[in-house]
């Protein structure tokens, strides 16, 4: 009898355990899918102004976007104009975004561009980015 537990032992120490190194495979797998934020943006059409000092930047704020036919959209989303401020405080509330980035047509009259300015100030946010393409390289 002896014999045979030694068998039985020298079996199962013998070879590689897998079970516990799957188990961490598949926790670091759930936690990367986890942690993985999958934003897909939305573009609308819009012809931004080049600038030739323009940063590449990832922002991750609220997108208030001004199209040259006078329609605003607030992450591709329409929205009147009356209710931008509003919309955008709503927007900053849920989601905890204390950034906006103003994509304007580069057609949109500079008075409007500054009354979104202005808009997005009475939302309560104080960091404001607007979004250009590169030129000149």
């Amino acid at each position: 009898m002896p014999a045979r537990e030694n068998r039985r032992h020298r079996r199962r120490s013998g070879g590689l355990l897998l079970t516990p190194l799957i188990d961490i495979i598949f926790l670091l797998t759930l936690f990367f899918v986890l942690n993985t934020s999958f934003r897909q943006e939305q573009y609308l059409d819009v012809d931004l102004p080049a600038s030739e000092t323009s940063e590449d930047i990832q922002a991750s704020g609220i997108t208030l976007t001004l199209r040259s036919d006078g329609s605003t959209a607030i992450d591709g989303e329409e929205v009147s104009w009356e209710t931008v401020t509003a919309s955008i405080r709503d927007r900053a509330s849920a989601s905890g975004n204390t950034e906006v980035v103003i994509r304007g047509d580069e057609n949109v009259p500079y008075g409007r561009a500054v009354a979104a300015l202005d808009r997005v100030r009475l939302a309560g946010i104080e960091s404001i980015s607007l979004q250009t393409v590169r030129s000149g390289e």
